[in-house]
């Protein structure tokens, strides 16, 4: 296909998009591109036995909560006030930092990559590509191939997940 992007991370979303789009095709009967195949009509007996199948399914499942529920009930106490605050209390002591400095650090890590992705945006609006994109305040190995920074949408998607 010569129409593909060059670029690996594009590709590989184009060929979700893609695969999304004959998937639906086959649901509502049309054909999505070329060697697309035509949806074929479910048989009325394959419907009931999907339908049972369904059917019983969910009863197992209300079945579990309900099992779950009674456990849950059987337990005193389950959501004592005090329980709960020598709870908080315990995982506030293990924390490595204030709560406070953790959101101040957060916030600062989240202005930057704003940052960076506005300067990237500025730099291409204005034709100055070539430029090295901005230091990120969020590393990690597996995004260490270099089209993770070119594109500010996967600056945002790699770092977001990281913080």
């Amino acid at each position: 296909m010569s129409n593909e992007p060059n670029d690996p991370l594009s590709a590989f979303f184009g060929k979700q998009g893609d695969a999304m789009k004959e998937m639906l095709a086959l649901f509502n009967g049309k054909q999505s591109g070329e060697g697309a195949a035509m949806a074929v009509p479910l048989d009325p007996k394959d419907l009931a036995e999907w339908s049972a199948s369904a059917s019983q399914l969910q009863s197992l499942w209300f079945g579990f909560l309900q099992e779950k529920a009674g456990e849950a009930a059987a337990k005193p106490d389950a959501f004592d006030p005090a329980k709960m605050m020598l709870l908080s209390e315990t995982i506030t002591k293990q924390l490595p930092k204030s709560p406070l400095e953790m959101g101040q650090k957060a916030a600062a890590d989240t202005m930057a990559i704003w940052q960076s992705v506005a300067a990237q945006m500025t730099a291409s609006l204005g034709g100055q590509k070539g430029e090295e994109p901005a230091e990120l305040p969020r590393k990690d190995r597996r995004f260490s191939d270099p089209a993770w920074q070119k594109h500010p949408g996967f600056v945002l998607l790699h770092q977001t997940y990281l913080m």
